[in-house]
This record gives structure tokens, C-alpha cells and sequence, in this order.
């Protein structure tokens, strides 16, 4: 099983692709059809849930995600503790890796790094 596991929508970056970003940009007609893309700010998890549903799977990956997880440091600290995973992954801009301890950083199977230019060029 893959859990993605998204700790918040905030970010200290603004790419333009970025989920929060690019739902708002699309052009297709969705005549009649509303739909609330939106999440909150901060997502708070009941972590012995969590731990117990990931526990039922030898298999379980678990990814952190967002927004930018690595905002919400003590929590992903918090999970990698009390969550028994197979894997634990990352999704980061990567530029708060260093707020990350050491030996949690050790412990992610991937780290998904996004790679952005300058906004004449990323944008």
C-alpha cells in the first residue's frame, strides 16, 4: 500500500505548476460541475489511526507530501517514530532538508527533489 501523507498545503515557495496553483488555471468547460480543490492549511492526523492502518500492510510506503512537508518537521519526526513503514518518501523543494535531523533523513528509501529556475523560467 502507498500512502500519500499531506502534512499541509503551505509552502515557502510559489511555483506556478504547483497544485494549489494550476487548479485555477484550467481552461476546460466544467459547465454545472463545482468542485472545492481547496485543502485546509494544516491537515491533523490521529497518528495511532495512522499507525495501526499502515501496521495491516508488510508492505506499507509511506510519502510525505503537500504543500511543503518539511514545514511541518516534528511531525514527519513524529511519524517516521511511531509508524512502521517498509519505506518512508519524500516530496520536497528540498530547501529545508537541513532542518531535517540527520538520522531521519537516513531513514527515506527516495527523496523526490523538484528542480525550479528563476519565474522567466520556471514560470
Amino acid at each position: 500500500m502507498f500512502l500519500h501523507l499531506i502534512l499541509t498545503t503551505e509552502c515557502n515557495l510559489q511555483c506556478r505548476y504547483c497544485f494549489g496553483e494550476t487548479m485555477d488555471d484550467f481552461e476546460e468547460d466544467f459547465s454545472g460541475l463545482e468542485v472545492d480543490y481547496s485543502l485546509p492549511k494544516t491537515v491533523v492526523y490521529d497518528w495511532k489511526t495512522l499507525a495501526d492502518f499502515c501496521s495491516k500492510d508488510p508492505d506499507c510506503v509511506l510519502t510525505f507530501y503537500g504543500g511543503e512537508p518539511l514545514l511541518r518537521t516534528k511531525d514527519v519526526e513524529r511519524v517516521m517514530e511511531s509508524v512502521r513503514a517498509k519505506q518512508f518518501m519524500i516530496q520536497t523543494n528540498g530547501l529545508l532538508l537541513d532542518k531535517l535531523e540527520p538520522k531521519y533523513v537516513n531513514r527515506f528509501h527516495t527523496i523526490l527533489v523538484s528542480i525550479d529556475g528563476d519565474e522567466a523560467l520556471t514560470d
